[in-house]
């Protein structure tokens, strides 16, 4: 069960799910997060991603490239880490203005059943210490309401 310490073939895994995410359409496509999130999770970011009839949804730009024109490059990828029971995939982003101020967007996996579903995603680099996404949406969602 979920009491198997993670191996590198999940790490592996893990970093592959997040490529794949990542090349995805996972703002405009709801499939997308429901296949690779927990069902908080991705519960959360399809309200984010929705949008109303009264404008876009809460996300007002790409929530993984922070922007909504000029887009970031990836400036490093990985390697997963196991932590505990997580396997943890940092994805380092870097603007091309801005000075190259970089980012990095850590996908933190956790196993669900026999699969390995992204729990949250953080966020360090932008704003003092480390935004969780699941607690970013949480928050809002509750004043938004």
């Amino acid at each position: 069960g979920s009491s198997q310490a993670a191996s590198q073939q999940d790490v592996s895994y893990c970093e592959n799910a997040t490529k794949s995410f990542l090349s995805s359409q996972y703002v405009s496509d709801a499939s997308v997060p429901v296949r690779y999130f927990t069902p908080e999770f991705a519960r959360l970011w399809i309200w984010a991603c929705t949008s109303t009839e009264d404008g876009p949804g809460f996300f007002s730009a790409d929530p993984i490239l922070e922007t909504q024109d000029d887009e970031p490059e990836m400036h490093r990828f990985g390697p997963g880490v196991i932590e505990n029971d997580r396997i943890k995939v940092p994805v380092n982003y870097r603007f091309t203005f801005a000075g190259g101020r970089s980012f990095t967007k850590e996908f933190v996996f956790k196993k669900s059943g026999n699969k390995w579903l992204i729990e949250d995603i953080n966020t360090t680099g932008l704003e003092p210490g480390r935004r969780s996404e699941v607690a970013f949406l949480r928050k809002n969602q509750v004043t938004a309401q």
